[in-house]
């Protein structure tokens, strides 16, 4: 994986962020298997654009009928994963935006970076998995 020098943000907050991400996506594409959804899936990209360092993951996921993020988790100190998240960007003067398209889920987070660590990155795919049943 080729990216910018992370020195803007320490490896607790990064690894909250992105280990929110997957743990979110993980458990819609298994909830999504259960439901009998014949395929699930998981797209994971990161790019520098405008001077951020920004990561994209999106995966297969059952939308309730409200259209409104919801945990399916009932445990205390569960289903606050987007909310770390959140707050984690917000802390790092960073942007993040979470919507549905169809069945896929789609999270991003973009955190400012030094224009210097930036300089030839280009867009890639990180991670793509697909499952059938």
């Amino acid at each position: 994986m080729i990216v910018p020098r992370l020195d803007f943000i320490d490896d607790v907050d990064l690894s909250s962020i992105l280990g929110n991400k997957w743990e979110n996506a993980i458990e819609s594409c298994i909830r999504a298997h259960e439901r009998g959804t014949d395929t699930a899936s998981i797209c994971f990209r990161s790019f520098v654009s405008n001077n951020h360092f920004v990561m994209e993951l999106s995966n297969t996921c059952i939308p309730n009928k409200s259209g409104e993020f919801q945990s399916s988790k009932t445990e205390m100190g569960h289903g606050i994963g987007l909310k770390v998240i959140r707050s984690l960007t917000d802390k790092h003067h960073g942007i993040c935006g979470f919507r549905i398209d169809g069945y896929t889920f789609i999270s991003r987070v973009a955190l400012p970076v030094n224009t210097d660590h930036a300089d030839g990155i280009d867009d890639f795919t990180v991670f793509n998995w697909s499952s059938a049943k």
